[in-house]
């Protein structure tokens, strides 16, 4: 994947002034390492989805079916919006999604994270000025690649384990706290010890084993 292309589909949302934020960067992939058929995952302002699926429909995208959806025998809960996917004939993949949301553990069902989570990504949202894009604030990444690896992979992987490890800092943060207490509950000190002693081999049984409610 060219990085140019990379960086003029951003370029295309900062000229509109689209409300956006780059959801991740694993290992900095972006914008000179994504894998081939890998995808962008990007949240858009509910208020501005349509806007943003016209832009991009007009500059050179077509609409395909998201590994997640009606389509694929997915639901959405709790006023969650359904994803969506496009690509480009550059084989950019974009995933394009309105609320921070995670797997649920029962199945195929996509569930918004806290109101508070999702309001915290647009309020603390930063500019990458070496990148030129939006990108989710540092605490509300932290919270999110963890419930992800928790809910959505059902695996801490090596990957994440060093970009989760790269924040691990901010575990004793209040604001951090908050937000896993609204994913995990009880479960949470437990998760922080776990993480701060870097067992992550034993986070999802324990979690799911965890019973102290």
């Amino acid at each position: 994947m060219l990085p140019d292309t990379i960086r003029a589909f951003f370029g295309l949302l900062n000229t509109a002034s689209i409300n956006y934020v780059l959801v991740k960067n694993i290992n900095n992939e972006l914008p000179y390492a994504l894998a081939e058929n890998k995808d962008i995952d990007i949240l858009v302002d509910s208020k501005e989805i349509e806007t943003v699926k016209k832009l991009i429909l007009d500059n050179g995208f077509v609409k395909t079916i998201h590994p997640q959806s009606y389509e694929t025998g997915w639901s959405f809960a709790y006023g969650t919006s359904e994803c969506l996917m496009f690509k480009n004939n550059e084989r950019l993949w974009v995933d394009i999604q309105c609320e921070l949301c995670l797997k649920s553990l029962m199945g195929n069902i996509l569930i918004p994270m806290d109101k508070y989570i999702n309001e915290a990504v647009w309020s603390n949202k930063k500019w990458d000025e070496n990148n030129g894009w939006w990108i989710t604030d540092d605490k509300t990444r932290l919270v999110y690649l963890i419930s992800r690896c928790v809910f959505d992979k059902n695996n801490f992987s090596q990957l994440y384990i060093n970009e989760i490890n790269g924040y691990a800092c901010l575990l004793n943060d209040d604001d951090v706290q908050r937000m896993l207490g609204m994913v995990f509950f009880k479960f949470k000190n437990k998760l922080i010890e776990m993480i701060i002693k870097k067992q992550y081999n034993n986070i999802i049984d324990s979690y799911i084993s965890f019973c102290d409610y």
